[in-house]
């Protein structure tokens, strides 16, 4: 089931515990802190099971129009199991309630290992589409994917997920 964590010890705690088990995504410690920092006043939701969390994503809101995901985490043995399109699902359902029209992710682009393939086609399978790539944004050696959903054209699509 997901839920709206609103509680800053719960967000924070939520994150790091699943980023920090999904090293091949998140890297190293000094990188999961930053979404630990983001996550405090972001809109927040996470995936609970048999009491535990396994599954968190919340956004950054940029303006009016357009949100973010900061960051997204399933862990690994729960993959491919619905939990992360009920975690999007509850994204275009905050975005759809506030009047937000765009949806972005950003991610690793295709010169990148196979688990951001994995990644890049879960955003696809969900509806983003590519909008651009800049090499640079992060560094060299991580080029950055944006990847955008136009919320209006999604919300019949994801209610029948429901």
């Amino acid at each position: 089931m997901v839920v709206e964590i609103t509680e800053e010890k719960a967000k924070r705690r939520i994150t790091e515990d699943i980023l920090s088990a999904l090293p091949q995504w998140f890297g190293v410690p000094e990188s999961i802190q930053v979404y630990v920092r983001q996550c405090v006043n972001a809109p927040f939701f996470a995936y609970q099971h048999n009491g535990e969390y396994i599954g968190f994503v919340f956004l950054k809101l940029h303006n009016d129009f357009s949100a973010e995901i900061c960051a997204m985490g399933v862990l690994k043995e729960y993959h491919r199991q619905g939990i992360g399109t009920m975690l999007i699902n509850k994204c275009v359902d905050y975005c759809n309630n506030h009047k937000i029209e765009f949806l972005q992710v950003k991610t690793l682009d295709n010169s990148y290992c196979d688990y951001y393939k994995i990644t890049r086609d879960f955003y696809a399978a969900m509806g983003f589409k590519l909008l651009e790539r800049i090499p640079t944004l992060w560094s060299e050696e991580n080029p950055c994917l944006i990847m955008i959903m136009h919320i209006g054209c999604q919300l019949s699509r994801f209610q029948a997920i429901k």
